[in-house]
């Protein structure tokens, strides 16, 4: 699927428009970027103020160690708010990337979105580590090549293997977010997407980066409390641009265009395999039931905020630790009337109490599995 540069960015505003969740998001990335801000300030300040002290003219005079013993605990608070930052930030821009995805889909809340985005900041947090310590491997080797005949060569080639990285590996957010990915399946699934398309998806980022930078550039020179208003621009610039990489990542990924979702895709939204959903259930008699013959899944409590469909579409990335509620229950999908029975059976013989049964109907695929749980526990 081509990449639409226009209708990408049409889209990504109309989704900010029609989307009710959307209009929580800019309040929320303002006050964590005004956070870290006002913290940054208030700790470079002190800094400032205690180099001050042991300059003269310009000149720095003093013991360095002693000077080192002072600023050490304020550089610690800055890591430490950074990180704050950085998980928060993370967190609101998966929460972003789930709303928009199940926008597009016609299903999706608020707090769905939050839901998958805590769910996912591990992931997360390692493939970003991961392509922080590949970046930095790479800016390594400049230090390496210092005393290289070949140096003014490689010292150019550096920057721009950089910046082709960065653009293979942009999407391993979307990866993870939309399609529950681990880290590194995340960073690959990037890599797979962007394969020749990398000129495509350089210029599209740089028009977009044209785009929401100068809010940010605005912000960083403008006074107080007018550098307030280009804060709040700049989150809401900031938020249009994840929906509008989003939209390219998906039509790199050939799943959303102009025309909607692709029919394949669309087919295979309704789960058409069989499948038994356990939760409550010991491992081991997840196992016994298994053992029979049947497609059972234990299904752990990250899966509460999903709806059935998507859990059946891929049950076994759901699969985990299934005694987080006290009664035992099992959700039979895609079997025939005359196998219910027996099915009823295995089951009921497997477990070591009582079982509350029910099997899927096209409504009920689409209530979140908290929901289904709860309807099965009424009297």
């Amino acid at each position: 699927m081509d990449i639409d540069f226009g209708f990408s960015m049409k889209k990504a505003y109309l989704i900010l428009k029609e989307c009710r969740e959307m209009r929580i998001y800019p309040i929320l990335i303002f006050l964590v970027a005004l956070f870290i801000s006002g913290v940054f300030q208030l700790v470079s300040g002190e800094v400032q103020h205690i180099l001050s002290g042991y300059m003269m003219d310009g000149v720095f005079f003093g013991d360095f160690s002693e000077v080192m013993d002072e600023l050490l605990p304020y550089i610690g608070v800055m890591i430490i708010y950074a990180l704050i930052g950085w998980i928060l930030s993370t967190i609101i821009t998966a929460a972003v990337i789930r709303s928009g995805y199940d926008h597009l889909r016609g299903k999706g809340s608020f707090r769905k979105s939050m839901y998958v985005a805590l769910d996912r900041l591990l992931p997360l947090a390692g493939a970003t580590v991961i392509l922080f310590l590949l970046l930095l491997g790479i800016s390594s080797l400049m230090l390496l090549i210092l005393i290289s005949p070949l140096f003014c060569i490689v010292i150019l080639f550096v920057p721009f293997f950089l910046i082709y990285v960065l653009i293979r590996l942009m999407f391993y957010q979307y990866a993870i977010v939309i399609f529950r990915k681990g880290a590194i399946e995340g960073l690959k699934d990037s890599w797979e997407a962007t394969s020749g398309r990398v000129l495509d998806v350089f210029v599209f980022g740089l028009i977009v980066g044209l785009i929401t930078a100068p809010a940010g550039l605005l912000y960083s020179a403008s006074p107080f409390p007018i550098s307030l208003i280009f804060l709040f621009i700049s989150a809401l610039l900031n938020l249009w641009e994840v929906m509008a990489i989003m939209l390219v990542y998906l039509q790199l990924k050939g799943i959303y265009g102009k025309n909607g979702f692709a029919k394949s895709v669309v087919k295979t939204e309704y789960p058409e395999s069989r499948a038994i959903l356990l939760v409550g259930f010991t491992g081991d008699e997840v196992e016994r039931i298994r053992s029979m013959g049947l497609p059972a899944y234990g299904i752990s409590q990250d899966a509460r905020m999903f709806v059935l469909r998507e859990i059946l579409l891929n049950p076994g990335n759901f699969e985990g630790d299934s005694t987080w509620t006290r009664g035992r229950y099992a959700i039979i999908h895609g079997f025939r009337g005359e196998e219910i029975g027996s099915v009823l059976r295995a089951i009921s013989s497997s477990a070591e109490g009582e079982v509350n049964f029910t099997t899927t109907t096209p409504t009920s695929l689409e209530w979140t599995l908290n929901y289904v749980l709860k309807e099965m526990s009424r009297p």
